[in-house]
């Protein structure tokens, strides 16, 4: 029984290190999306959302520090809603960060950039081969002990 114990427990920690491992990367990869230090928040203005590509994306607008304006184009994570709860349209107005001292690098905020909603998908996945290990582990349990 006890080599039984050892056995079923290969694939139980397999799983949560996996899972452990997700968790670690995907909020690494989400919290590099939202690194907002030294970044500051604009308002820029939509002029085209492009869904025919996978992902999506949007080109914006963006005014710079010395009053001109700047175009971007983004890979949008998550589609942005807007107003009226449909995807962003021209001429709709959308926060973005802007790097005061390198005004072209511009992001997305949060889980709207690729990134983002990457990191964030990774934790979800992470914790559902937590939750995975967990069950395996008690029905590993239950059986070899009954």
């Amino acid at each position: 029984m006890a080599i039984g114990l050892v056995l079923g427990a290969i694939p139980i920690v397999v799983l949560l290190l996996a899972g452990v491992g997700m968790l670690v990367a995907g909020r690494a990869l989400a919290g590099r999306s939202s690194d907002a230090r030294g970044l500051v928040t604009v308002e820029a203005v939509v002029v085209e959302r492009t869904s025919f590509t996978d992902p999506a994306r949007i080109t914006f607008d963006y005014p710079l520090p010395d009053g001109s304006w700047a175009r971007a184009t983004r890979v949008e994570g998550v589609p942005t809603p807007g107003e009226r709860g449909a995807v962003r349209r021209p001429g709709e107005r959308i926060p973005v960060w802007v790097n005061p001292r390198n005004p072209s690098d511009v992001r997305l905020p949060g889980a709207r950039s690729a990134s983002g909603a990457g990191g964030v998908l990774l934790m979800v996945l992470g914790v559902m081969a937590c939750v995975g290990a967990l069950v395996m582990a008690v029905a590993t349990t239950v059986f070899l002990t009954s």
